[in-house]
C-alpha cells in the first residue's frame, strides 16, 4: 500500500520527501489558490522532489480541452505525473481519447460502482475516492469498495484504488486491511495516524526497563 500526501505547500512536500514512506503527493486546486500561489508554478516546484507520483487535479470541462491540459501536463513529466478527471461524461471521453498515450488517468469523485467501472473502461488507471461523500450520504464504503475490487480481479484489471479522507485512524486502518492500494492523506493525518497510545505505551515500557538496567548496572 502507498502513502500519498495531500498538500498545496511546498514546506510540506519537502519534509514528506525526507520520511522515505511517502510515495507521492496530490496537489488540490482550491487549496492552491487559497495560499496565493499559481497551481501550475507549484506543480513546476513540485517535479524537483523524488516523489515517483504527482497527481494533478484538472480543471477543464469539455472532453477536447481536457485531453489537451492532460497532454500540456505531460509535457512536463512524462513518468509521474496522474491526471486525475472529475466524473463527467466528458471526462470518460477525454479518457478514452488519452488511454493508449501513456498518460496516467485517475478518476475524481465518482461514488458508486457504475460510475468506478465506467472510468475504469474509459481509460482510468486510478479510482481516487472519497469517504467524505459516503460519510455525508450514509454510503457504504466497504462494500463499494469490495465489490470494485471483485469486479476488477475479474476484468485482470491493473486499475489502482486510493482512498482519501479518512478523518480517524480506524477508518484509514480499515481502508488499508481491504486493501486499497493507496491511502491519500493531509499533512495533519499523515502525522497523527504514525502515533498511537498502544504504541506510546510500549516505548515507555522499554524507557523504564531501559531505566532499571542502567540503575542495577550502577549499584
Amino acid at each position: 500500500m502507498r502513502f500519498i500526501l495531500k498538500t498545496a505547500r511546498e514546506q510540506e512536500m519537502e519534509k514528506a520527501a525526507r520520511f522515505g514512506f511517502v510515495d507521492g503527493i496530490v496537489i488540490p486546486r482550491n487549496e492552491t489558490e487559497r495560499t496565493g500561489r499559481q497551481y501550475d508554478s507549484l506543480v513546476r516546484s513540485s517535479l524537483n522532489y523524488p516523489f515517483p507520483i504527482i497527481g494533478l487535479e484538472l480543471r477543464e470541462l469539455s472532453a477536447e480541452r481536457l485531453a489537451k491540459e492532460v497532454e500540456a501536463y505531460h509535457k512536463l513529466d512524462t513518468q509521474r505525473i496522474t491526471a486525475l478527471f472529475p466524473m463527467t461524461l466528458a471526462s470518460l471521453s477525454a479518457m478514452n481519447r488519452l488511454k493508449s498515450s501513456g498518460v496516467q488517468l485517475g478518476i475524481q469523485h465518482a461514488v458508486t460502482v457504475i460510475q468506478l467501472l465506467a472510468a475504469e473502461r474509459a481509460g482510468s488507471d486510478v479510482l481516487h475516492i472519497s469517504m467524505r461523500p459516503f460519510r455525508n450520504f450514509g454510503l457504504d464504503i466497504v462494500g463499494t469498495v469490495l465489490a470494485l475490487q471483485a469486479h476488477l480481479r475479474k476484468r485482470e484489471s491493473g486499475c489502482a484504488i486510493w482512498i482519501e479522507d479518512a478523518i480517524t485512524a480506524k477508518e484509514a486502518n480499515e481502508m488499508a486491511a481491504l486493501g486499497a492500494d493507496a491511502l491519500v492523506l493531509t499533512w495533519d493525518m499523515l502525522q497523527d495516524f504514525m502515533y498511537h497510545p498502544a504504541t506510546d505505551q510500549e516505548i515507555e515500557r522499554m524507557l523504564t526497563s531501559w531505566t532499571r538496567e542502567e540503575s542495577s548496572d550502577r549499584s
